[in-house]
């Protein structure tokens, strides 16, 4: 259960970052 809480954890990150860059493309 801990592993798949870290990589949901991570894909949570992952996605936040996306939208970052999709909101402020260089």
């Amino acid at each position: 259960r801990m592993t798949q809480n870290f990589y949901q954890r991570n894909t949570l990150v992952s996605l936040k970052l996306a939208s970052l860059y999709i909101n402020n493309p260089k």
